[in-house]
């Protein structure tokens, strides 16, 4: 038998660079795979891969590296100026140069690549290599007989230490006199690590903002997102204090990653966000229409009308800016009055919101003594304008009734209305319970956006119940029945109203106390099984109690006088207000 042999054709691959340059030539038999050479190496730029045939070569190849241009971000620390946004530029481009920051009392001179501002950046011909940091120089310009865009230094408290990490501008906004108070980032980033490092206990991390200015209409603390981030993962709160008011908010309120989203600005920008946490005296004439609104009712106000807001800022490069206002909030958050001297603490009934259309709502206050003086600590879970007012209420038909003291309070402090019809022993309409749990939570509001939608086929804008129900559905705490109904005016039961008390447990994050007491019901067995666990966490929190020591008559009805003692006693527990 003929055999025939013959050798297959060697195929040369070159390997080359991005610029032609031979990185390598590889030798391979016909239909052979050439082992590819060390990932080769550019400046500025990342390689991904090789451009050619290599694999089951029948031919001579030539391959060629590839590459991807690398990114780098630029970011601009204004230095007591107007926040700037970062930029991402390519590998060997020019920045492109941002419109001018702004700070009161001071010119803008020029930006700078070190933080000693010696190293001028020249946006004309410096290109970009790497990630930088450039510097807002300023040249200070006070102006002649005026307060006005005058600069201080402020102090920072940090778990109780103090740093020179701020300045406080004073200007104009809108109209009115304002004060700026702007922390410096890499100063307070600092000081945070250090107190983090040095922290041996379990006390609430605080960052405090004394605002030394006492006369101007508006203040605005500012915070770069970064910083109001790194707050958040370290479980600090902030404190913005200025005069008689103090604002004390946990920084992961202000949901800076939502935020940073609905302005179009990624998680590594979060610098170019500006946080401001605003106190706003209200205006003469609004006030005088609140004073007014007030007595009409009976009562008077204690403190002045002031506004809270949080508005997270970013300029862009087109120089226009973009805003966010953060107003709803997942816990409470606490706004701190200094009772005036002269004023009796104990005339003051609650803290009231003031909303769009003119009226007002109670939000839950407790007063308190501290270092000799006294405080309103007014709670809510939302910005808004505040206030306390003295408006004490006797319910004459609850006079030597056993629930005397609680519809009394509720009375006074806005979450009972009807007073001249109230009918302490008849059964509460389940209308008229959602409206009781939505005012006492301090969570009505005549301009709230969930008004806007209908949870119930059965109740619409012309139901009087409407606001408080639809708040209400939109926090949860009604659900309604399965035709999609809620039947305002059908009476609750005590089951159904243990369940929305469970559900406000979980907004005023009150604990259960004894999770097994139920089991001392002899009744326990006829709570419904969609029930159960509402009414075994609110009779384990004390907050409410069964018919009596061994009934809990899941199917009884519920009477306005118990739903006001139940109402109260969620406030009292959770610490919302006083006992």
């Amino acid at each position: 038998m003929l055999k025939l042999y013959y050798d297959r054709e060697e195929i040369k691959v070159t390997f080359k660079d991005y610029d032609g340059a031979l990185i390598e030539e590889v030798t391979v038999r016909y239909e052979g795979t050439a082992a590819t050479p060390a990932d080769p190496e550019r400046t500025g730029y990342t390689f991904v891969g090789w451009d050619g045939q290599y694999e089951s070569v029948t031919a001579d190849q030539t391959v060629t590296a590839t590459y991807t241009i690398n990114e780098y971000s630029v970011n601009f620390v204004t230095n007591g100026g107007n926040a700037i946004g970062n930029q991402v530029i390519n590998y060997g481009e020019l920045v492109t140069k941002p419109h001018n920051p702004h700070r009161g009392g001071y010119d803008f001179v020029a930006w700078y690549s070190d933080n000693t501002l010696t190293k001028l950046w020249d946006f004309n011909k410096d290109k970009i290599t790497e990630n930088i940091t450039l510097y807002a120089k300023w040249r200070h310009t006070p102006k002649e007989d005026s307060d006005e865009d005058e600069e201080e230094q402020v102090i920072v408290i940090v778990n109780g230490k103090e740093e020179n990490a701020g300045t406080e501008t004073k200007g104009e906004e809108n109209g009115k006199t304002s004060v700026t108070v702007s922390v410096l980032p890499e100063t307070i980033d600092n000081k945070i690590e250090e107190a983090l490092s040095e922290k041996t206990d379990n006390t609430q991390n605080v960052v405090q903002i004394p605002v030394k200015d006492k006369t101007s209409e508006k203040v605005n603390v500012a915070l770069t997102g970064d910083i109001v981030k790194k707050l958040e993962d370290n479980e600090f709160h902030i404190s913005v204090s200025r005069d008689s008011v103090q604002y004390n908010i946990p920084a992961k309120e202000i949901r800076i990653t939502a935020v940073a989203e609905e302005l179009n600005v990624s998680s590594s920008s979060l610098r170019d966000i500006q946080v401001e946490i605003q106190i706003i005296n209200v205006d003469e004439e609004i006030q005088q229409k609140y004073k007014e609104m007030v007595e009409e009712n009976n009562s008077e106000i204690i403190f002045p009308p002031t506004e809270f807001n949080i508005v997270a800022k970013v300029s862009k490069l087109d120089g226009n800016n973009e805003s966010v206002n953060v107003s709803k909030f997942n816990n409470y958050v606490e706004r701190v009055i200094e009772i005036p001297e002269g004023i009796d603490p104990s005339s003051i009934t609650t803290g009231i919101v003031f909303n769009a259309d003119g009226t007002y709502s109670h939000v839950p206050t407790v007063v308190f003594e501290s270092s000799g003086k006294w405080y309103a600590k007014i709670n809510s879970l939302t910005n808004s304008t505040y206030s306390v007012i003295e408006n004490s209420i006797k319910v004459s038909a609850v006079k030597g009734h056993w629930s005397e003291e609680s519809v009394n309070d509720m009375a006074s402090r806005l979450v009972i209305l009807d007073v001249d019809t109230f009918k302490p022993d008849e059964a509460i309409t389940r209308a008229d319970f959602a409206l009781y749990i939505v005012r006492a939570l301090g969570l009505y509001r005549t301009e709230s956006s969930e008004l806007q939608s209908y949870c119930f086929t059965d109740v619409d804008k012309s139901d009087p119940a409407f606001i408080g129900i639809s708040i209400a559905c939109s926090y949860g705490l009604i659900k309604g029945y399965p035709d999609g109904t809620f039947k305002p005016q059908a009476t609750i039961t005590r089951q159904e109203a243990m369940t929305m008390y469970a559900r406000a447990m979980d907004i005023v994050k009150l604990t259960i106390i004894k999770n097994d007491k139920i089991n001392s019901y002899t009744d326990s067995k006829e709570v419904a099984a969609w029930a159960y666990d509402s009414v075994q966490k609110t009779i384990s929190s004390g907050i409410f109690n069964g018919r009596s020591k061994t009934i809990i008559a899941p199917e009884g009805i519920f009477t306005y006088a118990e739903a006001a003692k139940a109402i109260r006693n969620i406030l009292i527990n959770s610490g919302l207000i006083n006992g």
